[in-house]
């Protein structure tokens, strides 16, 4: 008798484990299974220079502008591009939004109004890209993307792969979204 009780507390304590398990699977964010690639900087600009590089960068808030820059540093392995490569992840995408008004207030159901899509994983760029990882492990790309006639309100950029799911920002701890206001 003391055996059956034995092994029934054993396994509900299983049972106990295995559910919290999948309860931790259910909340796990769906770009920490995608993290193959770190967005190790993303940056307001009024400009891009020749070694492509922000110029005049600008936070929070800004006014008296017509273009509008949004320049990304990305890094990655040979690994996650040939990962992401084979899974249809490429290329990077950055996806516009803009709200008018004061506040950014949306139930997510808002439409971009633009995605383009960055020279990283793009295949011509591939191959440099693999180069750059043979001589340092790995690569540290530079891209951006750029509006015109930027009207006022909150501006948003959404960094995305190919498939729609959201890239990991090293800096922000979580999906790569930004937000600027402009006057």
């Amino acid at each position: 008798m003391r055996q059956n009780a034995f092994n029934y507390a054993s396994a509900c304590q299983m049972l106990i484990v295995s559910i919290s398990f999948v309860l931790f699977l259910s909340v796990v964010p769906c770009w920490a299974a995608e993290h193959l690639l770190d967005v190790v900087k993303g940056v307001w600009a009024k400009g891009i220079n020749n070694d492509k590089q922000p110029t005049l960068e600008v936070t929070d808030t800004v006014s008296d502008i017509r273009k509008l820059y949004f320049w990304t540093q990305i890094e990655g392995s040979e690994k996650a591009l040939d990962i992401l490569s084979s899974k249809g992840k490429l290329p990077i995408r950055h996806k516009w939004y803009t709200y008018y008004g004061v506040t950014l207030e949306t139930d997510g159901s808002q439409q971009p109004i633009d995605e383009i899509n960055l020279s990283v994983g793009k295949i011509d760029k591939l191959k440099i890209l693999k180069s750059e990882v043979s001589g340092n492990g790995s690569f540290k790309w530079r891209t951006w993307s750029m509006k015109n006639n930027i009207r006022s309100g909150i501006w948003m950029v959404k960094i995305v792969y190919a498939d729609g799911k959201p890239v990991y920002c090293e800096e922000l701890d979580g999906p790569c979204e930004y937000t600027i206001k402009v006057e």
